[in-house]
């Protein structure tokens, strides 16, 4: 069988849709036309599948639809995360509950994919899990952000010794590496400022080298948000930086 090269060539249709607590955020990278960007808040006490629904409408619109694969990344902070291997035998439920994250009601447990030999077990919304499983069957990624920052980390050479941190609208990820350089942590807490961000690198740092002293541990900050939590850091950690591009999970 003959097989052309433009079939061969084809750029894939990729949407990316971060659901958070407040609404949805929609990403499309097309190499044929300008990037499309939008966001679309849930309506308070809606329906937050007729909400996604009118905003998938939105986003076949700008993008003309039929996506090769759509990524739902899930942005929450009842999260934690897993080595991939421990995840077949894992009852989510219990491990979230150890884990100090509990279910609020018409939520239901979800396993990401893998990024790096770590999966993400958290909470979402059960009904949106349901329309996006059934709507884009066989195309549908789960993810986590944390995936993103951990790339980022993997792309910039992060130092051992360091926590990277990406802070989104509601919540912040924070990688830590040890002094070898490998990744020791991986966590996530709901962020409302920027009390909130030194409250949880001043206790992650008082794990690592120094005994928390900030001199001593390198943060990596990354996101779209980085640069609105780049003064506070400085304020207690000397060595500070920036790294990757954008977000987009």
């Amino acid at each position: 069988m003959q097989v052309t090269g433009n079939s061969l060539n084809r750029e894939k249709k990729i949407l990316s849709i971060r659901l958070t607590r407040s609404g949805l955020y929609f990403y499309y990278v097309s190499p044929h036309s300008r990037d499309t960007e939008f966001q679309s808040q849930f309506t308070p006490g809606g329906d937050s599948v007729a909400d996604l629904e009118r905003a998938l409408i939105v986003a076949d619109a700008r993008t003309g639809g039929d996506y090769d694969r759509v990524e739902l990344s899930l942005d929450t902070a009842a999260a934690a995360f897993v080595p991939e291997e421990l995840v077949a035998g894992l009852n989510a439920e219990e491990f979230l509950s150890h884990a100090g994250v509990g279910a609020a009601i018409g939520m239901r447990d979800v396993t990401t994919g893998t990024y790096g030999g770590i999966c993400a077990v958290a909470y979402a919304d059960a009904r949106i899990m349901e329309y996006m499983e059934a709507r884009f069957a066989g195309k549908l990624a789960v993810v986590s952000p944390a995936f993103c920052l951990l790339g980022a980390c993997r792309e910039a050479g992060v130092e051992g010794g360091a926590l990277a941190v990406y802070p989104t609208e509601e919540n912040v990820y924070v990688a830590g590496y040890g002094i070898d350089g490998k990744l020791s942590l991986l966590e996530v807490y709901p962020l409302s400022g920027e009390a909130d961000m030194v409250y949880y690198l001043s206790k992650l740092a008082e794990g690592m080298i120094g005994g928390g002293k900030g001199g001593r541990v390198k943060i990596y900050l990354y996101g779209a948000h980085a640069g609105a939590y780049r003064s506070v850091v400085r304020r207690y950690f000397r060595k500070v930086s920036v790294v990757g591009r954008r977000d987009r999970a």
